[in-house]
C-alpha cells in the first residue's frame, strides 16, 4: 500500500490515504512524529478527492479514511 503525502518544513497534506482506521490513524502518528502539522480537514480531503476522481465507486470508504486521517 500507499499514501501520498506533501510536506515542507512544517505542514503536511496528506492527499491519498488509507482506508481503515487503523492505517490512516499510524499514518497520522508518523507524520505527527516527524513534526508536520496536517493541513487537510476531512471535508477538504474529500471533496478534493471526489473532484479528482468523480466516478468513485464507494464515496463512503472515502468519508471514513478523510475522518480518521482528519477528525
Amino acid at each position: 500500500m500507499s499514501s501520498t503525502l506533501i510536506s515542507g518544513k512544517r505542514d503536511a497534506v496528506l492527499v491519498d490515504a488509507f482506508i481503515t482506521v487503523e492505517q490512516a490513524g499510524a499514518l497520522v502518528d508518523w507524520v505527527v512524529a516527524r513534526g508536520k502539522n496536517l493541513t487537510t480537514t476531512a471535508r477538504e480531503l474529500y471533496d478534493k478527492m471526489l473532484e479528482l476522481y468523480p466516478d468513485r465507486i464507494n464515496p463512503g470508504a472515502l468519508w471514513s479514511s478523510a475522518r480518521a486521517v482528519k477528525p
